[in-house]
């Protein structure tokens, strides 16, 4: 029996925790499921875009990124602002990906969107992958008055 390809943990305070697994099915799951987390943040539809595109390049990759064949994200909301944690990866294919700076390396492709990027050693041989996107929240027409 396989596990399933999402696994969801809701946590308190706008987070929360995502394991996908590195197979295809997954990437539908995975668009959905951020984009409506993500949509409470109040960024533009084209931001939100532009968070799942680099989240897709990262699962894309994740085999070689991942010693499991799952991709553990944390993501945290703000207005205006999505932090993305990925982890664990294995140290030197994330910083290789990094590296990657001519499209359509999936290491473009998140320098292209992403605000920051930036990996973190958690041991000898594994990195956490934190990402930021910021954005002018969306215009939210005010409601009009009944009657």
């Amino acid at each position: 029996m396989s596990a399933a390809p999402v696994e969801l943990e809701a946590r308190p305070g706008h987070r929360l925790r995502l394991e996908v697994s590195t197979g295809t099915m997954a990437k539908p799951v995975l668009e959905r499921v951020v984009t409506l987390f993500a949509a409470r943040t109040g960024l533009a539809v084209d931001r939100l875009s532009e968070i799942v595109l680099a989240l897709d390049a990262l699962r894309e990759r994740a085999p070689e990124l991942v010693a499991a064949d799952r991709l553990g994200l944390d993501l945290r909301i703000e207005p205006g602002c999505v932090d993305v944690g990925v982890g664990p990866l294995l140290a030197e294919p994330a910083r290789r990906l990094l590296a990657e700076h001519e499209l359509p390396a999936a290491g473009a492709v998140i320098a292209g969107t992403a605000d920051e990027a930036r990996l973190r050693d958690t041991t000898s041989r594994e990195a956490r992958l934190d990402l930021r996107f910021e954005g002018v929240a969306a215009a939210v027409p005010a409601p009009e008055p009944a009657g």
